[in-house]
């Protein structure tokens, strides 16, 4: 299991998915622990140990010395192994038990914590807010697409719709604030797709939801190799998202991830895929936050998948 490869696991309670496929090793490892019962590394042996043993890399202390105190206890860690008698989970499965609702709950209510920290975060670190035309910020939109070599689309007759998606995915955040309220408003609120596309943004967040938990999870149950398992990331159902219809169906700069030669097959690629994916979320949340006083509706993409 890959589980080190899992995007933001010290924040994201991935492992609430993962208790029903996974056996703990019946040898443990001691280690020093402190006040948060996370591992200290209070030595060079200890730093090796963990060093070595990448699934341990999400059970380390966070704290700095002075903020959380070792406490002169150990505790056992164990690696998680896949279960053989359940590891031939299928992501394509209905498994919508009420534990499994619980869990989903919960993992949802992090996840959405973690997208308004990161976006209030982001927002700090800029300390003032120059409003400019719309004319001059596409300009700027442009070489940025020739900077980052990002490839032409015309999904929306207006022409700020394929900005804002260009500049969100490549994280400028003092163009896109450099749009006025009502710009940004528009963005969101435009609807030029057709019946079954609707709200464009919409309906590419609900395209990235599907990517970012399904590509975390495949890689949680070490699927890597067993694409018929895949559920809505199968090679047909990537390349539909790698092809615009009324709406974006992917991240411009991010296709590449999806295709044959790229997809779960280098997991380090795949965990950069996924920060890209995050950084959208978190952007487009502070942009909502920006103009509306108020959060994303998250619930409206984050639904209950098929898991």
């Amino acid at each position: 299991m890959a589980s080190y490869h899992l995007h933001l696991r010290h924040k994201l309670p991935w492992h609430l998915f993962s208790q029903d496929y996974v056996n703990k090793c019946p040898v443990g490892i001691e280690l020093p622990i402190g006040e948060c019962n996370k591992i200290h590394l209070t030595s060079k042996k200890v730093q090796l140990q963990v060093k070595h043993r990448p699934y341990l890399s999400d059970q380390i202390c966070p704290c700095s010395p002075d903020a959380c105190k070792s406490i002169g206890k150990t505790a056992l860690f164990y690696k998680e192994v896949p279960n053989p008698e359940k590891s031939g989970h299928d992501l394509g499965s209905h498994q919508n038990t009420a534990n499994l609702t619980k869990r989903w709950d919960q993992f949802f209510t992090a996840f959405s914590s973690t997208i308004v920290e990161f976006a209030h975060s982001q927002r700090e670190k800029v300390s003032s807010r120059v409003i400019k035309s719309d004319k001059d910020q596409l300009l700027v939109w442009k070489r940025i697409m020739e900077r980052e070599n990002l490839p032409e689309k015309r999904i929306c007759a207006r022409e700020v719709c394929d900005a804002f998606t260009d500049l969100i995915e490549v994280g400028d955040v003092d163009i896109l604030l450099g749009f006025s309220d009502e710009t940004i408003k528009l963005v969101f609120a435009c609807q030029h797709g057709g019946q079954a596309v609707g709200n464009n943004i919409q309906f590419l967040l609900n395209s990235l939801w599907t990517v970012y938990f399904y590509t975390n999870l495949i890689m949680m149950y070490g699927l890597e190799n067993q694409p018929e398992k895949w559920g809505p990331m199968t090679s047909s159902k990537r390349n539909f998202r790698t092809s615009d219809c009324d709406g974006q169906g992917f991240l411009s700069g991010s296709r590449k991830f999806l295709g044959e030669e790229v997809y779960m097959k280098d997991l380090v690629e795949m965990k950069t895929m996924c920060k890209s994916i995050f950084r959208f979320f978190y952007l487009t949340e502070m942009l909502w936050r920006e103009v509306y006083k108020r959060s994303y509706p998250w619930e409206n993409i984050a639904y209950m998948l098929n898991y």
